[in-house]
C-alpha cells in the first residue's frame, strides 16, 4: 500500500497533477486511443495545428512510442486517472522484488531493498509521472522473479510461459531496456535448459517459442496497422513523417538533420561520446538513485558475490546496449532512460552493504564490537542525508516547475471556458525561471470531443480560418507575456501585429489553404465566457 500511496501523493502534492515532459501527453493519447479499440485516428483537417511533438500525423494520428505502457494505462483511463496506473504498478514491484531479495540475501536484506525503493526519490517521482519506465521496472522484475522460481519447479510449464511473457511485455514497453536487462537472465535460462534431458528442454522451449511467437506477431501487427510494413517501427515513421513535414513541430531543427538521424536517441558516428554519456549517466545515478550523493558507494562490494553475479552481468548488458543512446533523459528527476538500472543496483546495493558488514564483523575481536554495526550506521546516516537533506530539494524544485505548467490549465479553468479552442505556440511553460520540459500543448482527446481544444497558434490570420472548421466552438490564443504573466484573449479581440506568430520551427512554413476544404458559413462572431 505505500508503494501505491507514494507515487499518488507525490502526483498530486509536489507534481500538481501535471506532466514533467511532452512525453507524458502521448503516452496517454495512445492509451485513451487503446481504449477505444483502435490504434490510430485520422488526420483532423488542417491537420499542422495538431502537429505535435513526438507525434505522427501523416494522414493518421498516433504516437511515436510503443504501445505496451499505454496499454497497461488503460485501468487508469477507464477511472478517469491515467497517473493511477503507474502507481498502481509500483506497487506491484514489491512483492516479487521483497522475495527475490530474500532469496539471495535474507529477510533483513528484503526489508532494506524495499526501503531502498520506497524512498528513492528517482523511482517513486518516476512512478508519479505516466511515463513508461515503472511499467517496465514491474514487468521485468516479476520476469526475474518468475526466473528464480524456475530453479525451484523447472518441470512447471506455466512458470517457463510467464517467464518469457514478461520479458516480451517488457520489450513491447521498452525495446532496449528490456533487453539490456533480460539478455543475461534469457542466455541462463537456455543454457539451463539444454542440460535438461530432450524431451524436457524441447517442451520448455517449445512452449517459450510459442509464447515468442504470439507476442512478436503482435509486435510486427501493430507496427503494419500503423506504418504499413511489420518492420517499419513507429520510431522510423516519426524521423519520416517529420521530413514529409519539413520539420515543422518537430524535435529535429531541420530536414537536413533529420535525414541524417538512422534511430531516435541513438548517435553512431561518435563513439567518444557516447563513452562519455555513460559516465554522464553513472554521475547522475550515482546523486539521484537513493536521494543522497553516492548512491554507488556499495555496489563494487556486491558484484563480486556470487549469488548476484547474473545481476553484475545485467549492469554490463545494459551499459552495452545502451552504448550508442545520444542522451540520459531529462534532468527532472534523475536519468530517465537509464531509470530500470534499478533493478540489479538494488540487488547489489544490498549484497554490497551485507557483505561489507560481514567482512567488518569478521575483522573485529568481538561480534559485540562498538564498532560492528558501522557500515548499517554509514548507510542509516546516508539514507536520513537522503530523506532530509537533498530529496525535499529536488522535490521543491518539481513542485515550482510543474506550478508553472499548470497556469495554462488554472487560467483555462478560471476563466469558466466553454466549447473553446486555445491557440497555444512554443514553449507551453514559461523557461525563464527554473525551466523544465514541457515545451508543447497538451495533445487532445482523439476524437476531439474535449470541451477544451489545445491547438498550435501559427499567425492570426490562420488562426482564424481554422475557427470555421468549428463554428460551435469559440477561439481564444495564449500568450505568455514579457513579465512570465499569462494571456488567454479571445480571438476576436485581437487585431494583425497584436501578438506574434507562434514558432513553427523547420521550414517554418504555415497550412497550405488550398487542400483544406473550409465551410461556406461565415466565422462565428465569438464573445468572451
Amino acid at each position: 500500500m505505500i508503494a501505491l500511496a507514494i507515487p499518488l501523493i507525490l502526483r498530486f502534492t509536489v507534481l500538481h497533477n501535471m506532466p514533467v515532459s511532452d512525453d507524458e501527453t502521448c503516452y496517454e493519447f495512445m492509451a485513451r486511443l487503446l481504449a477505444s479499440g483502435r490504434l490510430s485516428v485520422p488526420s483532423p483537417p488542417a491537420k499542422l495545428f495538431y502537429d505535435h511533438l513526438f507525434m505522427i500525423n501523416n494522414g493518421r494520428l498516433f504516437s511515436q512510442y510503443f504501445i505496451g505502457w499505454p496499454a497497461m494505462m488503460i485501468p487508469g483511463v477507464w477511472i478517469g486517472l491515467p497517473a493511477a496506473a503507474n502507481a498502481l504498478y509500483s506497487a506491484l514491484t514489491v512483492l516479487p522484488l521483497y522475495d527475490i531479495l530474500q532469496r539471495l540475501a535474507s529477510r533483513r536484506g528484503a526489508q532494506l531493498g524495499i526501503l531502498l525503493y520506497l524512498l528513492s526519490p528517482f523511482l517513486m517521482l518516476s512512478a508519479a509521472t505516466t511515463l513508461s519506465h515503472t511499467s517496465c521496472i514491474m514487468t521485468l522484475t516479476w520476469m526475474i522473479w518468475f526466473f528464480f522460481r524456475l530453479k525451484e519447479r523447472p518441470d512447471d510449464w506455466f512458470l517457463h510461459a510467464f517467464f518469457v511473457f514478461f520479458f516480451c511485455l517488457a520489450f513491447f514497453i521498452r525495446p532496449t531496456a528490456a533487453l539490456g536487462i533480460g539478455i543475461p537472465f534469457l542466455l541462463v535460462w537456455a543454457m539451463g535448459q539444454l542440460k535438461r534431458p530432450p524431451n524436457q528442454w524441447r517442451l520448455t522451449l517449445g512452449l517459450a517459442s510459442a509464447v515468442t511467437v504470439i507476442m512478436g506477431t503482435l509486435f510486427l501487427w501493430v507496427n503494419y496497422m500503423q506504418c504499413g510494413h511489420p518492420l517499419l517501427s513507429a520510431y522510423r515513421q516519426y524521423i519520416d513523417y517529420s521530413i514529409e513535414n519539413g520539420c515543422r513541430f518537430s524535435v529535429y531543427p531541420s530536414v537536413e538533420f533529420a535525414r541524417n538521424v538512422q534511430m531516435i536517441n541513438m548517435n553512431f558516428s561518435e563513439p567518444l561520446r557516447a563513452v562519455a554519456c555513460q559516465g554522464i549517466a553513472l554521475f547522475r545515478l550515482n546523486y539521484s538513485l537513493w536521494g543522497w550523493p553516492a548512491a554507488l558507494l556499495f555496489i563494487p562490494f556486491g558484484v563480486g558475490c556470487q549469488r548476484t553475479r547474473i545481476f553484475t552481468a545485467t549492469l554490463g548488458s545494459f551499459f552495452l546496449i545502451h552504448f550508442f543512446v545520444g542522451d540520459q533523459g531529462i534532468d527532472a528527476f534523475g536519468p530517465v532512460h537509464y531509470t530500470e538500472l534499478a533493478i540489479p543496483l538494488i540487488i547489489l546495493t544490498v549484497a554490497g552493504v551485507r557483505q561489507i558488514h560481514r567482512k567488518f564483523r569478521g575483522a573485529l575481536s568481538s561480534p559485540q564490537h562498538p564498532l560492528a554495526n558501522l557500515p548499517i550506521a554509514v548507510l542509516a546516516s546516508l539514507i536520513l542525508t537522503g530523506f532530509f537533506g537533498t530529496t525535499p530539494i529536488r522535490l521543491a524544485t518539481l513542485f515550482h516547475r510543474t506550478a508553472r505548467t499548470a497556469i495554462p490549465f488554472n487560467a483555462v479553468q478560471h476563466l469558466q471556458l466553454n466549447k473553446a479552442i486555445v491557440f497555444t505556440s512554443k514553449p507551453f511553460a514559461p523557461m525563464q525561471e527554473n525551466p523544465g520540459h514541457v515545451f508543447a500543448r497538451p495533445n487532445n482527446h482523439p476524437d476531439l470531443d474535449s470541451n477544451i481544444l489545445w491547438v498550435n497558434h501559427i499567425s492570426l490570420e490562420d488562426d482564424r480560418r481554422f475557427m470555421q472548421l468549428h463554428p460551435e466552438r469559440t477561439g481564444h490564443v495564449m500568450v505568455w507575456f514579457a513579465d512570465n504573466s499569462l494571456g488567454i484573449i479571445p480571438l476576436n479581440e485581437l487585431n494583425d501585429g497584436d501578438i506574434p506568430n507562434g514558432i513553427i520551427s523547420g521550414t517554418g512554413k504555415g497550412p497550405d489553404w488550398s487542400t483544406i476544404s473550409l465551410p461556406l458559413t461565415s466565422l462565428k462572431t465569438e464573445t468572451r465566457p
